[in-house]
């Protein structure tokens, strides 16, 4: 993953985590779908994970500060 925004890699391990929530895993019930936004496809319980904005370091390289990010 690298290369591969954190939020990004945050999203998809919380979304792996989620879909391995089972009843053979030891959970009450199978838990449905993660990250479908449409409903009519969605098994429920189902979530959407969603984490904003992406932040994109917009320093020049080199520059003062350029391993800090600029919000």
């Amino acid at each position: 993953m690298a290369g591969t925004p954190i939020l990004t890699q945050i999203e998809t391990n919380m979304q792996t985590l989620i879909e391995g929530m089972t009843v053979a895993g030891g959970y009450n019930y199978n838990w449905g779908t993660v990250n479908q936004r449409d409903y009519a496809k969605c098994k429920f319980p189902s979530a959407v994970i969603d984490l904003e904005p992406e932040e994109l370091n917009m320093d020049e390289a080199g520059g003062m500060q350029a391993d800090a990010y600029l919000n």
